[in-house]
């Protein structure tokens, strides 16, 4: 299919029902999920659509961070979230998909079947999840098991997938595992993270930036 084509049907298909994600187009135009980024990009800048960025956030005081930078940052996106903090902060300001699920009212947030379900049913450009630690060895784990079939949900519906913890949490232990550690992953910490585990990192091919 040549690029006006795609561009002919990509506007169609946008103005026939709304909106369409990435993957969605690239099946239907039998193309990369590239090279429909890349169509977006040219489309967009023709006026021809808007591009609206969406991204999944998962639980905890990292998350609750994230969600402020995102207020900084962006005007306009699209969040799902299990997490009630993060929704009563984004609320008034982006528009916020919240799951169902059960209550978990020690981190606030949702778990469960109707959690998992919800996330299936939808799909993010970017997910971001704050583990309990992250390591080589190890992996990511979390301290709250009821949570991690969620994480992995929003891992699994996501284009890109960002580990985002504290230094003090990389190298550590936590209860149960999310999943091993992943070169296709994008891992981010502060500045604290020791010289060992930086090239521990860049011994697997997984990225890790780190902050001042």
């Amino acid at each position: 299919m040549l690029s006006e084509e795609r561009y002919q049907k990509i506007t169609e298909r946008v103005g026939r029902k709304g909106s369409a994600t990435v993957n969605e187009l690239a099946s239907e135009c039998g193309v990369s999920i590239e090279t429909i980024r890349r169509d977006l990009v040219f489309l967009e800048a023709h006026g021809r659509l808007k591009r609206v960025f969406g991204g999944a956030l998962d639980s905890g005081t990292t998350a609750m961070e994230t969600a402020a930078a995102l207020k900084a940052r962006f005007k306009k996106l699209t969040v799902l979230t299990y997490s009630l903090k993060v929704f009563e902060a984004l609320k008034d300001t982006f528009d916020v998909i919240l799951t169902g699920g059960e209550y978990y009212p020690k981190e606030g947030a949702l778990y469960g079947e109707l959690a998992v379900e919800s996330i299936a049913r939808l799909h993010t450009d970017k997910c971001f999840i704050f583990p309990s630690a992250v390591s080589v060895r190890y992996g990511v784990e979390d301290f709250v098991p009821c949570f991690v079939p969620v994480q992995r949900q929003l891992m699994q519906y996501s284009d890109h997938v960002f580990i985002a913890a504290d230094s003090s949490k990389f190298g550590g232990r936590a209860l149960i595992r999310v999943c091993d550690l992943d070169p296709r992953y994008v891992y981010v910490t502060d500045g604290g993270v020791s010289k060992e585990i930086a090239k521990e990192f860049a011994e697997k091919n997984c990225n890790l930036i780190t902050g001042e």
